[in-house]
Protein backbone atom coordinates (compact mmCIF):
# COMPACT_ATOMS: atom_id res chain seq x y z
CA UNK A 1 0.00 0.00 0.00
CA UNK A 2 2.52 2.53 0.70
CA UNK A 3 4.24 1.59 -2.73
CA UNK A 4 0.74 2.89 -4.19
CA UNK A 5 1.23 5.89 -1.92
CA UNK A 6 4.60 6.13 -3.25
CA UNK A 7 3.81 6.51 -6.99
CA UNK A 8 0.53 8.59 -6.51
CA UNK A 9 3.04 11.14 -5.66
CA UNK A 10 5.95 10.23 -7.90
CA UNK A 11 6.19 13.64 -9.86
CA UNK A 12 5.48 15.59 -6.65
CA UNK A 13 8.54 13.55 -4.90
CA UNK A 14 10.80 14.43 -8.24
CA UNK A 15 9.90 17.95 -8.04
CA UNK A 16 11.13 18.41 -4.85
CA UNK A 17 14.28 16.26 -5.15
CA UNK A 18 15.73 18.68 -7.77
CA UNK A 19 14.63 21.21 -5.97
CA UNK A 20 17.00 20.53 -2.90
CA UNK A 21 20.07 19.05 -5.71
CA UNK A 22 19.61 22.85 -7.22
CA UNK A 23 20.05 24.16 -3.43
CA UNK A 24 22.57 21.74 -2.50
CA UNK A 25 24.94 22.27 -5.25
CA UNK A 26 27.04 24.85 -4.85
CA UNK A 27 27.52 25.23 -8.57
CA UNK A 28 23.91 26.28 -8.87
CA UNK A 29 23.39 29.66 -10.22
CA UNK A 30 20.94 32.08 -9.59
CA UNK A 31 19.05 31.08 -12.74
CA UNK A 32 19.11 27.35 -11.90
CA UNK A 33 17.90 28.38 -8.21
CA UNK A 34 15.23 30.88 -9.36
CA UNK A 35 14.15 28.43 -11.90
CA UNK A 36 13.92 25.34 -9.43
CA UNK A 37 12.05 27.82 -7.02
CA UNK A 38 9.77 29.04 -9.29
CA UNK A 39 8.51 25.24 -10.61
CA UNK A 40 8.80 24.57 -7.09
CA UNK A 41 6.84 27.21 -6.22
CA UNK A 42 4.10 26.58 -8.97
CA UNK A 43 3.58 22.58 -7.80
CA UNK A 44 2.97 23.98 -4.16
CA UNK A 45 0.67 26.12 -5.54
CA UNK A 46 -0.87 23.06 -7.28
CA UNK A 47 -1.03 21.06 -4.48
CA UNK A 48 -2.47 23.53 -1.95
CA UNK A 49 -5.06 24.17 -4.46
CA UNK A 50 -5.85 20.11 -4.13
CA UNK A 51 -5.12 19.94 -0.70
CA UNK A 52 -8.05 23.04 -0.07
CA UNK A 53 -10.15 21.05 -2.77
CA UNK A 54 -9.67 17.89 -0.99
CA UNK A 55 -10.25 19.27 2.30
CA UNK A 56 -13.74 20.94 0.91
CA UNK A 57 -14.45 17.60 -0.33
CA UNK A 58 -13.62 15.71 3.13
CA UNK A 59 -15.31 18.73 5.19
CA UNK A 60 -18.56 18.15 2.74
CA UNK A 61 -18.38 14.23 3.17
CA UNK A 62 -17.75 14.71 6.86
CA UNK A 63 -20.86 16.77 7.14
CA UNK A 64 -23.32 14.11 5.50
CA UNK A 65 -21.68 11.48 7.21
CA UNK A 66 -22.34 13.20 10.56
CA UNK A 67 -26.02 13.96 9.39
CA UNK A 68 -26.45 10.50 8.56
CA UNK A 69 -25.28 9.51 11.94
CA UNK A 70 -27.48 11.90 13.38
CA UNK A 71 -30.63 10.30 11.24
CA UNK A 72 -29.69 6.70 12.69
CA UNK A 73 -29.42 7.85 16.34
CA UNK A 74 -32.41 9.29 15.84
CA UNK A 75 -33.82 6.43 14.21
CA UNK A 76 -32.32 3.84 16.97
CA UNK A 77 -33.90 6.31 19.30
CA UNK A 78 -37.39 5.90 17.78
CA UNK A 79 -36.77 1.92 16.70
CA UNK A 80 -36.21 2.07 20.76
CA UNK A 81 -39.20 3.39 21.46
CA UNK A 82 -41.22 1.13 19.00
CA UNK A 83 -39.67 -1.90 20.36
CA UNK A 84 -40.70 -0.59 24.27
CA UNK A 85 -44.21 0.20 22.90
CA UNK A 86 -44.48 -2.98 21.00
CA UNK A 87 -43.07 -4.69 24.30
CA UNK A 88 -45.26 -2.98 26.46
CA UNK A 89 -48.36 -4.36 23.72
CA UNK A 90 -47.12 -7.65 23.67
CA UNK A 91 -47.10 -7.84 27.68
CA UNK A 92 -50.68 -6.22 27.48
CA UNK A 93 -51.88 -8.71 24.95
CA UNK A 94 -50.34 -11.22 27.08
CA UNK A 95 -52.06 -10.40 30.05
CA UNK A 96 -55.75 -10.21 28.32
CA UNK A 97 -54.93 -13.11 27.18
CA UNK A 98 -54.09 -15.20 30.52
CA UNK A 99 -57.17 -12.74 31.72
CA UNK A 100 -59.51 -14.26 29.04
CA UNK A 101 -58.31 -17.96 29.67
CA UNK A 102 -58.98 -17.08 33.19
CA UNK A 103 -62.00 -15.69 32.25
CA UNK A 104 -63.19 -18.56 29.91
CA UNK A 105 -62.00 -21.47 32.46
CA UNK A 106 -64.47 -19.51 34.92
CA UNK A 107 -67.48 -19.27 31.94
CA UNK A 108 -66.60 -23.34 31.35
CA UNK A 109 -66.85 -24.06 34.97
CA UNK A 110 -70.25 -22.36 35.18
CA UNK A 111 -71.44 -23.91 31.95
CA UNK A 112 -70.57 -27.05 33.18
CA UNK A 113 -72.59 -26.94 36.49
CA UNK A 114 -75.61 -25.50 34.97
CA UNK A 115 -75.14 -28.81 32.84
CA UNK A 116 -75.20 -30.98 35.67
CA UNK A 117 -78.01 -29.10 37.31
CA UNK A 118 -80.15 -29.52 33.85
CA UNK A 119 -79.54 -32.70 33.84
CA UNK A 120 -80.44 -33.60 37.74
CA UNK A 121 -83.31 -31.15 37.11
CA UNK A 122 -84.14 -33.58 34.13
CA UNK A 123 -84.00 -36.66 36.00
CA UNK A 124 -86.08 -35.62 38.57
CA UNK A 125 -88.66 -34.68 36.67
CA UNK A 126 -88.64 -38.08 34.40
CA UNK A 127 -88.53 -39.99 37.84
CA UNK A 128 -91.62 -37.60 38.95
CA UNK A 129 -93.19 -38.55 36.00
CA UNK A 130 -92.92 -42.25 35.82
CA UNK A 131 -94.26 -41.67 39.55
CA UNK A 132 -96.96 -40.30 38.37
CA UNK A 133 -97.91 -42.19 35.24
CA UNK A 134 -97.42 -45.36 37.90
CA UNK A 135 -99.51 -43.78 40.18
CA UNK A 136 -101.96 -43.34 37.38
CA UNK A 137 -102.27 -46.74 36.17
CA UNK A 138 -102.62 -47.72 40.08
CA UNK A 139 -105.14 -45.53 41.03
CA UNK A 140 -106.72 -46.84 37.31
CA UNK A 141 -106.52 -50.27 38.36
CA UNK A 142 -107.76 -49.35 42.15
CA UNK A 143 -110.46 -47.91 40.58
CA UNK A 144 -111.55 -50.45 38.74
CA UNK A 145 -111.26 -53.09 41.88
CA UNK A 146 -113.55 -50.38 43.48
CA UNK A 147 -115.95 -50.47 40.52
CA UNK A 148 -116.49 -54.16 40.16
CA UNK A 149 -116.59 -54.09 44.03
CA UNK A 150 -119.48 -51.79 43.65
CA UNK A 151 -121.37 -53.50 40.99
CA UNK A 152 -121.19 -56.83 43.08
CA UNK A 153 -122.31 -54.58 46.08
CA UNK A 154 -124.90 -53.48 43.93
CA UNK A 155 -125.57 -57.19 42.17
CA UNK A 156 -125.71 -58.28 46.28
CA UNK A 157 -128.39 -55.74 47.36
CA UNK A 158 -130.38 -56.19 44.21
CA UNK A 159 -130.35 -59.85 45.19
CA UNK A 160 -130.80 -59.07 48.44
CA UNK A 161 -133.80 -57.43 47.55
CA UNK A 162 -135.53 -59.63 45.42
CA UNK A 163 -134.94 -62.19 48.38
CA UNK A 164 -136.65 -60.19 50.74
CA UNK A 165 -139.53 -59.41 48.22
CA UNK A 166 -139.83 -63.36 47.67
CA UNK A 167 -139.83 -63.48 51.40
CA UNK A 168 -142.04 -62.21 53.68
CA UNK A 169 -140.78 -60.56 56.85
CA UNK A 170 -141.52 -62.20 59.98
CA UNK A 171 -141.96 -59.76 63.20
CA UNK A 172 -141.42 -60.39 65.97
CA UNK A 173 -144.23 -59.67 68.76
CA UNK A 174 -143.30 -56.85 70.98
CA UNK A 175 -143.00 -58.19 74.12
CA UNK A 176 -144.71 -55.59 77.03
CA UNK A 177 -142.74 -54.90 79.75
Amino acid sequence: MSKKKTDAFSAETDILSNARKALNDTNSDRQTLSESYSVLCEEYEKLLEEAKFLTKVSDKLESKLNKMNEDLLNKNENLATEVESKDNQLGQTLQSNKNLRKEKSALDDKQNQLQMTLIIIIAVLLIAMVVFIWQIFKFKEESEGNFKSLKESKHIIEQMKKDAEAKPVETKPKENQ
